[in-house]
Parts: C-alpha cells; structure tokens; sequence
C-alpha cells in the first residue's frame, strides 16, 4: 500500500513539472498583451551577440577590459592608441608619462569593447551611406579594438543621430549600420588631450616629505630659495633618542637664515595637487624643440631665462617651468615630471607667487640665550654693547656682618661677578629681539647703502 502511495505521488510530482515548463513557456505568452511580447533580433552575421533581453546586439562579442590589449582611436582631431603593458596598465602609445583621465579610459573601454546597437538598419551596394556620415568621402571616424587572442574588431563611426543620442556605426565589411546610443562617443570623439589631466606636480605623502632631497625655486632668473634636507646621519641626531631631518639653506641661497620647514612642506603638498587648466602639447625639450620656447616662452635650457620654476628632488628631478602671463593672465607650463605643456590660471596659483621671505623662519633670532655671548646695538636710537660669557649662573653671596645675601651672577671661567641688574637687562633686551619678527623683504643688494636707523649684531659661543 506504502509502495503505491509512493508511487502515485512520484507521478503527480512529476505531472506537475511538466505542466509549470509548459505554462510558462507556451500558455503565459499567450496571454501576454500584444505590446509585452518580445520577438529576439534576427542575427545577421556570425559576430553579432544578442543581449540578455533579447532586443539588441553586440557588433561583435563584447571584450571586457582585462581582456583588451589595445584601442586604436582614428578621428577628426587626429588619432590616439591606449595599449596595455606590464600590470596591466594601459597607456597612451607615444605619450607614455601621460597621465590620463581614469573615468574618460573606463568610458572608452565600454564604448569600444561593449557596443550595443539600440538599432539597426540593412544596407546594400545601393545605400548612400553618406546620410549615415559613413561614406568614404565622409572621411568617417573608426576605432580599432585588439584583445589578448590578437582578435581584432574595426568600427566605423559616422553622424550624430538627429535626436543627439547616438552614432551611426558600421562594422567593417557588414551589410549593416547601428544605432548605438552612449555617451563614451564623445570620449572617443575627442582630442587626446582631452583625455590628459592637466597633472603639474609628483604626487607625494606627506610621510615622505623628509625624502625630497632638495627643493629650489628660480624667478626672474634669480634663485628664490634652494632648501637642502639633511637627513639623521648628517646632522647628528641618528645616535639619539629621536632621530630626525633638519633642513639648511643651500650656499647658494640664503646660508645665514633658517629654513621655515612648515614652508617648505607646504609647497610640497601644494605642488603634490597641482593641476592646470588643460594639456596643450606633450613631448621631451629635444623633441619639443624650438617650439616649447617660441610657442610656449619656455627655455629649460637657459635658468636666467625662467619667468618662474619650482623643482624639487624625490624619486626623481621634478622641474615646473613658468612662462610669462598674457595680458589675460594666461601661462603655458612645462612640467618635466609628465613631458607636458599645460595652460595655467596665474592668478589662482599660489605656488607661484612665493618669495624668499616665505621660506625663513619668522623669528629674526631664535637660539636659546646660552649659546649668545653678545649683543651689539649700534644707530642712531642706540650705542651700546653688552657682553656675558655663556658659563654664567646665579649665585647668593653673603653680606659681611649681616644675615642678608646679595644674588649675583658669577662666572666660573674668569671668576668675575655680574650684578643680576646686569643680566636681567642682558635677558630683557636678547626677550625683546626674540619678538622681531620677518614680515617681508626689501631689494637692497648692499647692507652698506641700506637706508636704516640702527643695526644689531648677535654674537655666539660657537664664534658666529
């Protein structure tokens, strides 16, 4: 009885599979409104895939992106090829240091390697293809796709659709013209610059400021500033507790004057974003030539001759070359980092309206008061010196014939006394030039001919 129950029951399960698969699959389309059924594309060549609903096609088999070995570009503006490389990065053929936009290469790799044609239109020998823009007197746009199987696909692209939402493509050779309606056309329509980011600087952490060896700017010809790293080993701190870098002022800069770090670090942050407007050119200065300085107003090869140049050395020597502004505030910039000429906005660059005095400390005087053994005012509101040694120290001495102590300062080298009146006014005047501050530079070339009122001369126990 079991048995048969079982077996009655196998049978009605069964029953009911076969009669879902042919509701489904035969009934339910019938019953379908006429507007909800779905007719599949006729496929025209071998090539051509249908997309999942059916309604579509591919011109060829879609080629993702890791699958792609290069795209060969062809358009009104010229031609551009984006291949791929060790790590499967790609770049731009010729332009190898160009640092392309990463959004624009994602538009083309779908619109080159996953065309789908929202339409399309059979053609004979008959057909004026010219309607299309894809006549050979039309000088049509094409672009060329090559995967990794060395697989090639060449796809003629033509007019703009009447409604502005699609081209009119053609596949080499076929019967046939698509609709293909994306916004990656206007990608692969462009010029290669376009598809550049007007990139200045060397993008650089901020944990790596201390690597970037050397730091310079020239304007006018002239140096700026040329900031020097010196690193743990050079400076001595590499047997302490805390080693650190400290920078120093290159002999031919500023060698008696401290380096502002902070400043310094600033700039190296603001050049890591630096961008321009847009890329106008690419190319080394020997390829460049002549037209990077009668275009552009750049001669690298001339440092007296520079409007304005920051480099820097991190990885490697990183030059940015300023030309001249138009009356419109306009300049071309040449950056060594990316071999590309760039329009720049001058006015909203604040890299480039650095001057020297942005890089010294603030503090005119800013050691400690035991490493001074003179300060020497002279002028017309002062005359006066006054001198310590840096062994000095308080001392109470006792008053004969009282219970009373004198404090005086008592120096162990020559075992002469200071009143602490005299070093008290030793410490307020050193106080008050620890208060002077840098709040901007003047051109004087010579101190002697300096109009001022007074000079003063701060001297050290290292003999400075």
């Amino acid at each position: 009885m079991i048995k048969r129950q079982t077996i009655t029951a196998v049978i009605c399960a069964l029953l009911a599979a076969v009669l879902a698969i042919v509701y489904f699959s035969v009934i339910e389309p019938m019953l379908l409104p006429e507007e909800e059924k779905v007719t599949p594309i006729e496929i025209i060549d071998p090539l051509e895939v249908r997309t999942q609903d059916q309604t579509r096609v591919y011109m060829f088999p879609p080629v993702e992106r890791a699958r792609i070995d290069k795209i060969e570009v062809h358009n009104k503006n010229g031609g551009y090829t984006f291949y791929k490389s060790k790590g499967d990065n790609f770049y731009i053929e010729g332009m190898e240091l160009a640092p392309y936009d990463l959004m624009a290469f994602t538009y083309l790799v779908t619109t080159a390697g996953s065309a789908v044609a929202n339409e399309r239109y059979l053609i004979d020998d008959n057909t004026d293809l010219s309607v299309y823009g894809l006549a050979a007197s039309d000088d049509p746009s094409y672009f060329i796709i090559t995967d990794d199987n060395d697989v090639t696909h060449k796809v003629w692209v033509g007019n703009k659709a009447k409604t502005g939402d699609g081209y009119y493509c053609q596949y080499d050779g076929r019967k046939a013209v698509y609709l293909i309606r994306t916004a990656g056309f206007e990608v692969l329509l462009a010029d290669v610059y376009e598809l550049i980011t007007p990139t200045l600087g060397l993008p650089i952490q901020q944990s790596a400021y201390s690597e970037v060896s050397l730091f310079g700017i020239v304007k006018n010809g002239k140096p700026v500033v040329e900031i020097r790293t010196l690193s743990p080993e050079e400076n001595g701190t590499d047997k302490t507790e805390k080693p650190t870098y400290t920078y120093e002022f290159t002999p031919n800069s500023l060698k008696e004057f401290t380096p502002n770090g902070a400043a310094r670090d600033s700039s190296l942050n603001l050049l890591s974003g630096l961008a321009g407007s847009k890329v106008v050119d690419y190319g080394t200065p020997d390829v460049l030539k002549e037209k990077l300085k009668t275009k552009y107003g750049i001669d690298v090869s001339n440092p007296e001759s520079w409007y304005y140049c920051v480099y820097y050395h991190y990885t490697d020597e990183a030059y940015i070359y300023l030309s001249a502004p138009n009356e419109e505030g306009m300049c071309y910039a040449y950056t060594s980092v990316y071999n590309t000429v760039v329009t720049v906005p001058l006015k909203s660059m604040s890299i480039f309206h650095l001057n020297t005095h942005d890089f010294l400390e603030k503090n005119v005087i800013n050691s400690h008061i035991s490493l001074v053994n003179k300060i020497e005012i002279k002028g017309t509101i002062a005359d006066e010196q006054i001198s310590v040694d840096s062994a000095y120290g308080l001392k109470s001495t006792a008053v004969d014939g009282t219970e009373q102590t004198v404090q005086t300062v008592w120096n162990e080298k020559t075992d002469k006394q200071y009143t602490a009146d005299e070093v008290a006014n030793f410490k307020q005047i050193y106080g008050d030039l620890l208060r002077l501050y840098i709040e901007g530079e003047v051109d004087v070339r010579n101190i002697a001919d300096a109009d001022h009122i007074a000079s003063v001369t701060v001297g050290y126990t290292d003999g400075t």
